[in-house]
Formats: structure tokens, sequence, C-alpha cells
């Protein structure tokens, strides 16, 4: 019978099993190939993840978190300020001049017929009613020298209404609170007062101070600007503290 070439050789054998290490001779190449390349991939990962540890480890010794850093430094950032008790009643305090407008004859405070009659042409509101500062000429001998001087280098000859009542209500050593449009001369109206009080009371060591708080840096340069510009020729100063303007240390220099 026949029979396929397939089947049949000249040994007698199977061409296809005879000739299996040839046929498939490419098959062990491959396979030692694959081996080769996992193994480089196995070694490059080794070396990456011996790199990666060598960097983190450098990194952290190079390096400080933030955290880490506050907390090592914690000691030395720390301000340990304790204020003491102050004994007021203890304390022997020189006297203090706030009452500059002269009172009325029956030595009570200014409220006559002339400021009804003013707040009311003017739309002013004043409770307890207290006549206003119509001129700074009624301020001279009250407010320095210097500074009615520098009202006229600024061309200053007329108070605002604002200033007109604040002033009445200040210099009698009343406490005033004052709401008025941006623009109409709050800023004035409490320095005027604010140098007189500081220079009636400047006796030897007792020398006064002034605290002004303000809402935004801003507006805090813009007073001590006003500030230092009317206390120029007085033996007074003024200097703002805003945060990001001077360190602690040049702060207290100049305090």
């Amino acid at each position: 019978p026949n029979k396929s070439s397939a089947d049949v050789g000249e040994s007698g054998g199977r061409l296809d099993v005879e000739n299996e290490e040839e046929a498939t001779s490419h098959w062990q190449s491959n396979n030692d190939s694959t081996e080769t390349a996992d193994a480089a991939i196995e070694s490059k990962e080794m070396f990456e993840s011996e790199s990666a540890r060598e960097a983190a480890y450098m990194l952290e010794n190079t390096f400080h978190k933030a955290s880490n850093q506050q907390e090592d430094n914690s000691d030395h950032r720390q301000v340990n300020i304790q204020l003491q008790q102050v004994q007021h009643d203890r304390m022997n305090y020189a006297d203090y001049n706030k009452c500059f407008l002269l009172l009325d004859q029956s030595n009570k405070y200014r409220n006559s017929y002339e400021g009804h009659k003013w707040r009311k042409e003017n739309h002013v509101l004043c409770n307890p009613p207290l006549d206003p500062v119509y001129d700074f000429a009624e301020l001279k001998g009250i407010l320095p020298d210097e500074v009615l001087a520098w009202n006229e280098r600024k061309n200053i000859s007329q108070p605002t209404l604002v200033q007109s009542q604040t002033l009445g209500v200040a210099l009698t050593g009343r406490d005033v609170i004052v709401t008025a449009s941006t623009g109409s001369g709050k800023t004035l109206s409490y320095l005027w007062p604010l140098a007189t009080h500081l220079m009636a009371n400047q006796d030897g060591a007792n020398k006064s101070r002034s605290l002004i708080l303000v809402p935004t840096r801003e507006l805090a340069l813009q007073v001590e600007q006003v500030a230092k510009s009317m206390f120029a020729n007085l033996p007074l100063t003024a200097m703002a503290i805003t945060g990001g303007n001077l360190g602690r240390y040049e702060l207290s220099k100049k305090l």
C-alpha cells in the first residue's frame, strides 16, 4: 500500500522525531534569550530599588521636613512673656490733665443754644450734646503752636464737621465714638487732641504714650505718615507696628 512521505524514510524512522532537536533548536535559543532578558529586568529593578533607597537616604539626611524643623526649633521660637499683675492702687501716678476746653460759668460742659443750632443745621448728632469747636482760633493755647503752624502749611483753615464736633468732645476729656463717611477727616479729628494730651503730660519720667488701633496695614502706614508730619517739630514720634514691616529686634530698638 502507498504510504505518505511523512511516515517512511531511508532509515525506517520518523523524520519529525529524528530531526526534532534541529527543528526546535531555535526554541531553545529563544528560551535562553527570555531567561537572559528576565535576569536583566530583575537586575535593573534591583539597581533602581537600590538607587531609590540611596536617594531617599540622601534626601532624608540633607533636607528636613518643615514640621520637623518646627519641632526642632520650637524651643527657640517660643516667646515666654509673663506679664506681672499691676496693683494700680499701690502705684503713685502723676496727675493726668485731659480737660483743656474751658467749661461754662456753671462749671459744666459747654452746651449752648448755638451748639444745638449748629448741629441741627449741619445734621450732626452728639449725645450728650457738647458744643463743637467752630474755628482753630478757639484752640490757640490749647493745640501746640507747632501743630497750628502745621495746619497753615497744609492749608487747613477750618475744621470739617466731624472734626469740629470731635474736638469739642475730646478736648473736654470725654471718650468719643465717631462715625462719619470716608474722607471726612476722622484721622485728624483724633490726632489733634492726641498731640495736645501728649504734650501737656510730658512731665519728666512720666511721659505719655498713645496706641492707635486700625483694621488694616495700609491704614496704619497712612496714620503713621500723617502723625510723623504733624509731630515733626515736636518731641513726639510715631511708628506703625504691622505684620511684614520690621522684625521684633528692629521694632524694639525703635520703640
